[in-house]
């Protein structure tokens, strides 16, 4: 692709990669920030449309049933975030992953806190977000991601959203306090064994 070549030479990198090594961050802002000078669009745009590309990539790469498994419904997936990226340090122990609190959870509705070590990836996140519901829960329509604040706490970003989605009655006893009694629970080890995608 002439267009990747392209970012690649802009970014000053050879564009040869392992997937199973960890990068630094300012390789990804760099390669984020090149490509999306390179397709004349502004860089909130890019970073959205590559949370939403990077769910669809890695669904293609055979981890849909180990997503699909963090939960029922939106805020289920999202509260199970935290636990997926705990499993991912015991591999990748040098990672420092964002954390996700769904907080005031109705049935089409809820107040998402997200805090990050990493500045200005909101628009990442809100991709993110729009292709996992898109990709695991087929919601295309009815769903929006609202910023509603952006406090900066001992410097990291405490981001907060209102995201709300189509009606979904299993959500009404929904407990902000222990979030795993109201759905699926964390992620079992022992489901590793059928989640694997290789197997």
């Amino acid at each position: 692709d002439e267009v990747w070549k392209r970012v690649l030479a802009a970014a000053g990198l050879d564009g040869v990669w392992a997937s199973s090594s960890p990068y630094p961050d300012s390789v990804a802002y760099t390669l984020m920030e090149v490509g999306a000078k390179q397709i004349n669009i502004p860089f909130p745009d890019a970073l959205e449309a590559y949370g939403n590309h990077f769910v669809d990539f890695i669904c293609a790469r055979g981890y849909f049933k180990l997503l699909r498994c963090l939960g029922g419904s939106l805020p289920e997936f999202i509260s199970n975030l935290n636990n997926l990226h705990l499993h991912m340090a015991l591999v990748f122990p040098a990672i420092v992953p964002p954390a996700f609190r769904c907080k005031r959870v109705t049935t089409d509705s809820l107040e998402l806190h997200y805090e990050s070590t990493r500045p200005g990836l909101g628009p990442f996140l809100v991709g993110l977000l729009k292709g996992a519901a898109r990709c695991i829960f087929g919601i295309k329509e009815g769903l929006t991601i609202q910023l509603v604040r952006a406090p900066q706490v001992d410097g990291y970003d405490h981001e907060v959203y209102l995201i709300q989605y189509p009606q979904d009655d299993s959500l009404a006893g929904w407990n902000d306090a222990h979030p795993y009694l109201s759905g699926l629970g964390p992620v079992r080890a022992s489901a590793g064994f059928t989640l694997d995608p290789t197997m």
